[in-house]
C-alpha cells in the first residue's frame, strides 16, 4: 500500500474529535492489533461512525479487553480467518459474535467477565485448546461436549448446574468449575489427564469419582458438602490439597500423601491428625476451626514455613520447637498457657497467641524477626521482652494486665498498637512513633496524651474510657479520619460524664435518629459531617468525636452544659420527626 493510500485509509483519525467522523464511502484499512483496538473504541465513544473496514488477514492475536464494549462488530472477525487468539474480556458483551462460530483455527479464547448467558455456536470452535468462560452467566454448557481438543477450561462464576457434557474432553489438564451451583460431578471419571482441579463453592457431597485421576497436582474442593475423602488415598501426585469448610471427620486416607507441599483441612470436624505425621513436605498447613487436642504428629514436619491450628482444644504445643523454618504461626483460641518452645523460631514473621491463657511472653525476646504480633486477650502483665523486636510493625496487646509499655519506645517500625482494656497510665514512650497509623488505648487509666502531638500520621486513634481532660495536642493531627478516640463511653440517664469538644463546629449534622438509636457522635476540628447516631431513650452513650468542622458553631458551653444537652436530646427524641 503506497503512502497517499495510507493516508486515505486514516484520514478519520486526524479529524474533529469532538464529532463524528464522516466516513461514508471510505474503506478503513487496520493493518495491526492496535489499529483494531482504536478503532472499536472510536465507534464506542461515537467519535467515529461504524463503516466498512479491511483488516490485514494475517492478524493472529488480536486483545480488545476493558473496552467497555457492548456490540462487537462482526465484521472484524469475519475477516480474520487465521486468528490464534482472541481476549474479550472484562467488557459488557451479552452474546457471543455471531462471527466467532467461523474461526476454527481459534486456539485461544478469553471472554470472562462479560454478560454473557449463553454460548451456543461455541461447538464449531474445534481448534479451541484454552477457553475462559469465568464471571458471566451462563448456565448450560452442553454445546462444549465436542470440543475434545481443550486442554484449559475456565467456567468458574456462573450459573452452571450440569457438566455432564464434559465427560469426553479426555484431554483436559486444568479444569476450573467453582462458584456454580454443581452437585454431581461423577461425568469426571474418565478425565485421568487432569492436572489442576477447582470444584471449589458448589454443592457437591460425593467425590468418589476421583479416586482414578492420580494425575491430580492441585485439588481445591473446600466449601462443599463433603464428608468421605476415603477417595483421595492414590493420589498420590497431589501438591496442593483445598478441603476446608466440609464436613469432614476422618482424614487417615492422607497418610500416604507425601508429596504434599500445602494442605488446609480448616473447619470441618477433626479431632485426630496423626496420619499427617510423614508428610514430610508440608510448607503449609492449616487445620484451624477442628476438634483437635495433640498435635505431636507435627513434630517432624520441619519444612514448615505456615502453621495455622487456631480455634482448637490444644493446650501443650511442645512439639513445634524444632519447627525453626517456621515464618508464620497461629495459635489463637486454644487452651495455651506456656509457650517456652518458640523461643529458638528466629524465622517467625507473624505470631498470633490471642485469646489463650498465657501469662509469660520473655520467650519471644529474640524473635527479632517478627514483624506482627497479636497476643490480645491473655494474662500478660509484662513485655519488657519486646524492647528489641525493632522489626514490628503490628502489635495487638490489649485485653490484658499491663501496666508498663516503656519498653515501646524504641520500635519506631510501629504501625498499629492496639492496647486497650489493660491497666496503662503512661504512653508517654510514644511520642517518637512517628510511624504509627493506628492506636487504640481505650479503657486504660489515661489521663495525658501530650505526647501523641507529634504523630502526625495517625489515622485511627481510639482512647475513650480513660480519664483525659485535654485534647489540645491533636489538633494538628490533620490524617485522622474518624476520631473515635474522644469518644464519651457508658454515659447514662444521670449523664455522669460529658467531654464538650470545642473549636470551630461547622456544618454539623445529626444523621439516623431513631428510636433505638445508641450514640451520639460530636466531631470537631476539620471532620466533615459529624453523626448523630443511635440514640435511644436511655441515652446509654455519647460518643464526641472532632475533626474539621464548618458552619455551624457552639456557644455558650457553659458549666450547665449537662443540663443544656439533657434538654437537647430529649428535644431529638419526642420532637423530631
Amino acid at each position: 500500500m503506497n503512502s497517499d493510500q495510507n493516508q486515505k485509509s486514516n484520514q478519520y483519525q486526524k479529524q474533529d474529535q469532538n464529532e463524528p467522523k464522516q466516513t461514508s464511502g471510505v474503506i478503513i484499512n487496520l493493518q495491526n492489533e492496535t489499529e483494531v483496538q482504536n478503532y472499536c473504541q472510536q465507534v464506542k465513544n461515537g467519535e467515529i461512525q461504524s463503516t466498512s473496514v479491511q483488516l490485514n488477514k494475517n492478524i493472529k492475536i488480536l486483545n480488545l479487553s476493558e473496552q467497555y464494549l457492548q456490540i462487537f462488530d462482526e465484521q472484524i472477525l469475519s475477516q480474520l480467518q487465521l486468528l490464534e487468539k482472541l481476549n474479550l474480556s472484562s467488557n459488557q458483551l451479552t452474546k457471543m459474535p455471531d462471527s466467532l462460530n467461523k474461526m476454527q483455527r481459534l486456539k485461544v479464547l478469553d471472554i470472562r467477565f462479560n454478560l454473557i448467558n449463553s454460548i451456543n455456536g461455541m461447538q464449531y470452535l474445534i481448534g479451541l485448546q484454552r477457553l475462559n468462560l469465568i464471571g458471566n452467566q451462563i448456565s448450560n454448557i452442553d454445546c462444549l461436549a465436542n470440543l475434545v481438543g481443550l486442554k484449559t477450561l475456565f467456567i468458574s462464576q456462573n450459573k452452571i448446574s450440569n457438566i455432564d457434557c464434559l465427560e469426553n474432553l479426555v484431554g483436559l489438564q486444568d479444569l476450573f468449575i467453582n462458584e456454580n451451583q454443581i452437585s454431581n460431578i461423577d461425568c469426571l471419571a474418565n478425565l485421568v489427564g487432569l492436572q489442576k482441579l477447582l470444584i471449589n463453592e458448589n454443592q457437591i457431597s460425593n467425590i468418589d469419582c476421583l479416586e482414578n485421576l492420580v494425575g491430580l497436582q492441585d485439588l481445591f474442593i473446600y466449601e462443599n458438602q463433603i464428608s468421605n475423602i476415603d477417595c483421595l488415598a492414590n493420589l498420590v501426585g497431589l501438591k496442593k490439597l483445598l478441603i476446608n469448610d466440609n464436613e469432614i471427620s476422618n482424614i487417615d486416607c492422607l497418610a500416604n500423601l507425601v508429596g504434599l507441599q500445602k494442605l488446609l483441612i480448616n473447619d470441618n470436624k477433626i479431632s485426630n491428625i496423626d496420619c499427617l505425621a510423614n508428610l514430610v513436605g508440608l510448607e503449609y498447613l492449616d487445620v484451624s476451626g477442628n476438634y483437635i487436642s495433640n498435635i505431636d504428629c507435627l513434630a517432624n514436619l520441619v519444612g514448615l514455613q505456615t502453621l495455622l491450628i487456631s480455634k482448637n482444644k490444644i493446650s501443650n504445643i511442645d512439639c513445634l520447637e524444632n519447627l525453626v523454618g517456621l515464618q508464620t504461626l497461629l495459635i489463637s483460641q486454644n487452651k495455651i498457657s506456656n509457650i517456652d518452645c518458640l523461643e529458638n523460631l528466629v524465622a517467625l514473621q507473624t505470631l498470633f497467641i490471642n485469646d489463650n491463657k498465657i501469662s509469660n511472653i520473655d520467650c519471644l525476646e529474640n524473635l527479632v524477626g517478627l514483624q506482627n504480633l497479636e497476643a490480645s486477650g491473655n494474662q500478660i502483665s509484662n513485655i519488657d521482652c519486646l524492647e528489641n523486636l525493632v522489626g514490628l510493625q503490628t502489635l495487638l496487646i490489649s485485653q490484658n494486665k499491663i501496666s508498663n509499655i516503656d519498653c515501646l519506645e524504641n520500635l519506631v517500625g510501629l504501625q498499629n498498637l492496639e492496647a486497650s482494656g489493660n491497666q496503662i497510665s503512661n504512653i508517654d514512650c510514644l511520642e517518637n512513633l512517628v510511624g504509627l497509623q493506628t492506636l487504640l488505648i481505650s479503657q486504660n487509666k489515661i489521663s495525658n496524651i501530650d505526647c501523641l502531638e507529634n504523630l502526625v500520621g495517625l489515622q485511627k486513634l481510639e482512647a475513650s474510657g480513660n480519664q483525659i481532660s485535654n485534647i489540645d495536642c491533636l489538633a494538628n493531627l490533620v490524617d485522622l479520619k474518624n476520631l473515635k478516640q474522644a469518644e464519651i463511653k457508658y454515659l447514662t440517664q444521670t449523664v455522669q460524664q460529658i467531654w464538650l469538644v470545642y473549636k470551630n463546629f461547622q456544618q454539623a449534622r445529626t444523621k439516623y435518629l431513631t428510636q433505638t438509636a445508641l450514640k451520639i457522635w460530636l466531631v470537631y476540628k476539620n471532620l466533615k459531617q459529624a453523626e448523630i447516631k443511635y440514640l435511644t431513650q436511655t441515652v446509654q452513650q455519647i460518643w464526641l468525636v472532632y475533626k474539621n468542622f464548618q458552619q455551624a458553631r457552639t456557644k455558650y458551653l457553659t458549666q450547665t452544659a449537662e443540663i443544656w444537652l439533657f434538654f437537647f436530646v430529649c428535644w431529638l427524641v419526642f420532637f423530631v420527626p
